[in-house]
C-alpha cells in the first residue's frame, strides 16, 4: 500500500511539470487553473499555441484528457508527438484518453475528439482538413487516420482531390491496425474489423460491420458492448 502511494506520488512530480506547461499554454486560465489535461513527462509537443488546444464540454475536470499514458501492456510503442501548424485545432468535447506512442500532426486542420473516447497505443493521425471523431468511441492499437493523400495524384493528366473529410459516429469500434483515409463516413454503433483499410467509404445505414481491403458493409444489425 505504502509503495503504491509513493509510487503514485513520484509519477505526479514527474508529470506535474508537463502539464502544467500545456494547460497554461493552451486554453483560457478558467480552464487551465483546474489542470484538465494530463500529459506525460515524455510527450513531444511542438508549435501548439494559446487557442490551438481546446475544450468545449459542459464540465472542466482535472485530467479529464490523459495524453501519452501506457495502453495495452503487451505492446511495444514509443514516445508520443503532437504538432499543430498553420493555425491548425484540436477540440476535445469531453473525457479523452490518447495512450502511448500516438502521433498527431495538423496542418491546418480540425481534429474533434467526443466525449469518452479512448485509444489503445500508437494512434497516428494526419489531418489537413477536418477530422471529426464521435461520443464513446474506441480504437484499437496502431490505428491511423489521414484525410489527406500526401501526394498529388494524375488520371490522364488531371489532378484528383487529395483532401477530404472523415467523419466517424457515435459509439464505434475501431479495431486493431485499421487505416482510414480521406471522405470517409462511419455511421453510429458501427465496428470496423482489424486490418481494414476504409477510403470514400459512405455510410448511411447504423449498426454495421466494416471490413476488408478495401473496405465494405459485410453485416448490418450488429451491435457491440464495452
Amino acid at each position: 500500500m505504502i509503495k503504491n502511494t509513493i509510487k503514485d506520488a513520484l509519477i505526479f512530480i514527474r508529470d506535474f511539470a508537463s502539464s502544467l506547461y500545456i494547460n497554461f499554454r493552451v486554453l483560457p486560465l478558467k480552464q487551465a487553473m483546474r489542470m484538465p489535461i494530463q500529459l506525460k513527462w515524455n510527450t513531444r509537443i511542438q508549435n501548439i499555441s494559446k487557442g490551438s488546444i481546446e475544450i468545449d464540454a459542459d464540465i472542466i475536470a482535472h485530467n479529464m484528457i490523459r495524453i501519452g499514458y501506457r495502453g495495452g501492456k503487451f505492446l511495444h510503442s514509443g514516445k508520443t508527438y503532437m504538432d499543430i501548424i498553420n493555425g491548425g485545432k484540436v477540440i476535445f468535447k469531453g473525457t479523452a484518453t490518447v495512450a502511448d506512442g500516438a502521433s498527431l500532426f495538423i496542418d491546418g486542420g480540425k481534429v474533434i475528439f467526443g466525449s469518452n473516447f479512448y485509444s489503445n497505443c500508437n494512434m497516428q493521425i494526419h489531418c489537413e482538413k477536418s477530422i471529426q471523431l464521435g461520443n464513446d468511441l474506441l480504437m484499437g492499437w496502431n490505428v491511423s487516420l489521414r484525410d489527406n493523400d500526401g501526394h498529388s495524384i494524375y488520371i490522364d493528366d488531371e489532378a484528383k482531390p487529395v483532401i477530404g473529410d472523415i467523419k466517424i459516429g457515435n459509439h464505434v469500434w475501431i479495431a486493431s491496425d485499421v487505416t482510414i483515409l480521406k471522405n470517409t463516413t462511419i455511421s453510429d454503433n458501427s465496428l470496423v474489423a482489424c486490418n481494414s483499410v476504409v477510403c470514400g467509404l459512405k455510410m448511411g445505414n447504423t449498426n454495421c460491420l466494416v471490413a476488408g481491403a478495401p473496405a465494405k458493409i459485410k453485416k448490418e444489425n450488429v451491435s457491440w458492448r464495452e
